[in-house]
């Protein structure tokens, strides 16, 4: 595999936080604020494989916590997801656990066949449900049971809450030897987009020299990256049919697959009553 020393950089600072918003660099999560501590940990990365037993005492733990007149959700009873069988389906694509009460657990890399059995056994409503702004979980699912370089991600609410579901947010995308996502246009579209000079910027400085929440370089690296990588998502969009987002996602990254690459794209900032909070803008002005 060829590489290049912008993808090589990319490489070494691709263990930001998932508490950094790159839409908005200001918002990264401060680790040492006491209040934000527990959701900072929500997103280490489990240390060793879970097995089928350990992740169903997760969920029937929680299930163990609802409250007990939350009888019913949206797609289901209390309970609804282990009946349903999800378990195995997303068991070795786990790659966090509950850190608190009503925390979610994530997972990665679903397999084609796990996209097929979600698309046989969750609810048509959830099915068509849009996570953050993004194409629907029915749309992701099949996208992934279509093409082996599609690989969703997601999450799982637990039955804690009476939201209890399984949803997808994004997938990441093999990168091709050549092509539209090949590792050489990658490279070029990373090379035309000068962080480095940005960086330099008086508006830079500011955001990472802010006193009260200030940007760290990796939140900054994670929002250049999602600009510089934005025209990937057009390409994506309709070679797999990945149709019906409200707008880009808010995160195009890399992150390494074995001994590959892969793009990941994320939404992941938006969708409630509230609307979307990043609307797809690409993030405050040079």
């Amino acid at each position: 595999m060829t590489t290049t020393p912008l993808i090589e950089a990319l490489d070494a600072a691709l263990g930001h936080p998932f508490g950094v918003n790159p839409i908005d660099p200001t918002s990264t999560i401060n680790p040492a604020a006491p209040a934000t501590r527990a959701i900072q940990s929500s997103f280490h990365q489990i240390d060793a494989p879970l097995s089928a037993a350990d992740l169903t005492t997760v969920l029937a733990t929680q299930l163990r916590q609802r409250d007990p007149r939350e009888t019913e959700g949206r797609f289901g009873p209390a309970g609804w997801l282990l009946e349903a069988g999800v378990v195995p389906l997303v068991l070795d694509a786990v790659s966090s656990l509950p850190a608190f009460p009503r925390d979610t657990i994530r997972f990665s890399e679903l397999t084609r066949g796990a996209c097929r059995a979600l698309l046989e056994r969750l609810p048509a409503a959830l099915l068509d449900s849009v996570a953050a702004c993004g194409p629907t979980t029915r749309t992701l699912a099949a996208a992934g049971a279509r093409h082996r370089e599609v690989r969703p991600i997601g999450y799982v609410v637990g039955p804690d809450r009476i939201d209890e579901r399984l949803m997808l947010d994004g997938v990441l995308i093999s990168t091709d030897e050549d092509g539209p996502l090949g590792q050489a246009t990658i490279a070029d579209l990373l090379e035309a987009h000068d962080w480095e000079g940005f960086n330099l910027t008086e508006h830079a400085q500011r955001l990472l020299n802010t006193p009260r929440n200030p940007a760290t370089p990796a939140a900054l690296l994670c929002y250049h990256t999602t600009i510089a990588l934005r025209a990937l998502w057009t390409v994506a969009e309709r070679r797999f049919g990945l149709t019906g987002a409200a707008h880009p996602p808010d995160e195009i990254n890399l992150v390494r697959t074995g001994t590959s690459f892969a793009v990941r794209f994320w939404w992941r900032w938006g969708g409630d009553e509230t609307g979307c909070p990043s609307k797809g803008r690409p993030g405050p002005p040079r």
